[in-house]
């Protein structure tokens, strides 16, 4: 017996939930050709309504953006630059050692502008340079240990 029926994220796929617990997805597009199809059926001919998709909010949202402090900070508290460069870094724009290895190594056409965005007073979490700065300075970093990094410098 059915007990809620909700659509998902997959526009006419539903969750069919049974009065057992026991959790179901199908189509609604489909012909009733199969047993839960049939039932499915039988439940919305009866008057059953199909609760609209419900996006779940993430719990831990990654932040759109971050200070050029709250950058520095973190990177000074994971270890990636110093005391120094992270003062310098927060009050100026000036971009570490490390940092401005990295921007002195883009191709020419590329380095004015990289230097303009790193001295931001705000970083995008979809900047290409700043993804590209903490995988550099994190070796083997992927987009989730770029997430993690947000997250923490946002709470800073």
């Amino acid at each position: 017996m059915i007990d809620t029926v909700a659509y998902t994220s997959l526009g006419s796929t539903v969750s069919v939930t049974m009065a057992d617990g026991t959790v179901w997805s199908d189509d609604v597009s489909l012909p009733p050709d199969t047993e839960i199809r049939r039932q499915l059926s039988e439940w919305i001919s009866d008057g059953g309504q199909i609760a609209p998709f419900a996006p779940v909010a993430d719990p831990d949202p990654v932040p759109t953006s971050i200070s050029r402090r709250q950058c520095a900070e973190e990177l000074f508290v994971e270890g990636m630059i110093s005391i120094d460069e992270a003062i310098g870094m927060a009050g100026a724009g000036t971009p570490p050692a490390a940092i401005a290895a990295i921007i002195d190594a883009l191709p020419e056409a590329e380095r004015g502008l990289a230097r303009i965005r790193f001295a931001a007073g705000t970083y995008e979490r979809s900047n290409a340079l700043l993804v590209a700065i903490v995988s550099a300075l994190q070796p083997g970093a992927t987009g989730t240990a770029v997430d993690a990094f947000f997250r923490a410098a946002a709470a800073r």
